[in-house]
């Protein structure tokens, strides 16, 4: 029916995540929901053996997409306790009591999901498993070291520390089936974003259909059965690839019997001897992609002649940016971005605040990968007469990571050194 499953689990997960940010998810009941989702998201041919991780990362659909069941598992008991704090429901010293009883009550039993109940253990239990540290009731350490203070920091802030947390712990479950997606830094993942570009893509052509994105999503989440992964589930006897098989038989058939052999297709039963067996090539991912007799035509018109000479020279077995298209993410850039907000005059005023006609602006700037995004902002203010009596300019926090909040902290920048009553913004 051309249904887009993955969009449908996108928009009704909160469903299966109800109740989450009062009692936490152990971690036996976030797989079995994470297992649901992506067999939801999957084919209707099923799920095909495929990376439970990698194939929840296809079916959020880009790096904003929250089809994963473990968004909400984390994101709820922190959500929930931050806005608490923020909006002041209980106490401090009585949310404090809670947290130690919950630490105390944890720490004496081995089956900790056990004895975890309410919101404070459903919150140190889901720190713990996101490697987060609790200080206190009202201020966190993340797992990159940065200190949220939840009476500053408002619960949007935190949850969207979250989301950024339970991404770097998906990608550290998938590095240690590839251990090759660290080489640039641990909990940062593949290069994913032209993937989903390519999902995403509306663009139809002979080149790029449909089909093709199904055969991408297949490789990527690691549903192809090749000869070696059957061999593995006890469905064959042998790992070696059957059509070069097939090929190595008619050869010897044709030799042996000369022009009266009859030809066998492909889909008939393929009697070999073990010497045969022994000749062919193992039926691996490599094999089919790169070495493959057959594909050598259509290799030659789409990969790059480099490639193919490193695939037949390297041995690249079991690298994921060969065997299924996940490429190793570049390095971080040279200039880290600002840790805290920065102001700068670019022309100081004689004397502050200053009045006239302001204008306020914010940008974010960047590439493809949120690593290389910047925010800034800058104001100017301009007297009767049009001369630039003030300007300044400088770096919104950390958490604003779009153009909105980067325009709105330079208005907020600029009402501090102004007069509102005296301004026309």
């Amino acid at each position: 029916m051309g249904v887009d499953t993955a969009r449908l689990l996108r928009t009704g997960i909160r469903a299966m995540t109800y109740s989450n940010a009062i009692l936490g998810v152990p971690c036996g009941l976030l797989r079995a929901q994470r297992q649901t989702a992506a067999a939801v998201a999957a084919p209707g041919a099923g799920a095909g053996g495929q990376n439970l991780d990698m194939a929840l990362v296809i079916a959020d659909g880009g790096p904003n997409g929250r089809a994963d069941p473990a968004y909400d598992a984390h994101s709820l008991p922190l959500g929930e306790w931050a806005m608490a704090v923020w909006a002041y429901w209980k106490p401090i010293s009585s949310m404090q009591l809670v947290i130690d009883d919950a630490k105390q009550r944890i720490e004496k039993t081995r089956n900790k999901w056990a004895v975890c109940y309410g919101p404070g253990a459903a919150l140190v239990m889901t720190c713990k498993r996101i490697e987060w540290t609790i200080l206190s009731a009202t201020r966190f350490i993340t797992d990159l070291g940065q200190h949220l203070d939840l009476q500053v920091d408002p619960p949007v802030v935190v949850i969207r520390q979250c989301f950024q947390a339970v991404q770097r712990w998906r990608w550290k479950r998938l590095e240690r089936v590839h251990p090759q997606l660290a080489s640039k830094g641990s909990g940062r993942g593949p290069f994913m974003e032209p993937i989903w570009n390519l999902l995403k893509s509306k663009t139809a052509s002979r080149n790029w259909t449909e089909a093709h994105k199904g055969c991408l999503k297949s490789a990527a989440a690691g549903r192809q059965y090749t000869q070696v992964r059957v061999m593995q589930c006890g469905w064959a006897q042998h790992n070696r690839c059957t059509l070069c098989l097939h090929r190595i038989v008619e050869v010897d058939k044709t030799q042996s019997e000369g022009s009266d052999a009859k030809t066998r297709s492909a889909k008939e039963l393929i009697i070999a001897t073990l010497e045969q067996i022994c000749r062919a090539p193992k039926g691996d991912l490599v094999h089919r992609a790169w070495k493959f007799i057959a594909l050598d035509s259509l290799r030659c018109e789409k990969a790059r002649g480099e490639d193919i000479c490193t695939a037949r020279s390297v041995d690249i077995n079991g690298h994921p940016a060969w065997e299924r298209g996940l490429l190793t993410r570049p390095s971080l850039p040279m200039v880290k971005k600002s840790t805290t907000e920065t102001f700068r005059w670019h022309v100081k005023p004689r004397q502050l605040p200053v009045a006239g006609r302001v204008y306020p602006d914010g940008s974010c700037r960047g590439g493809p990968m949120p690593e290389l995004e910047r925010c800034g902002g800058a104001f100017v203010v301009v007297d009767g007469n049009d001369d630039i009596i003030a300007s300044a300019y400088g770096a919104p926090p950390p958490w604003i990571d779009d153009i909105g909040g980067a325009e709105a902290w330079a208005i907020y920048q600029s009402t501090l050194h102004t007069l509102p009553e005296q301004c026309e913004y």
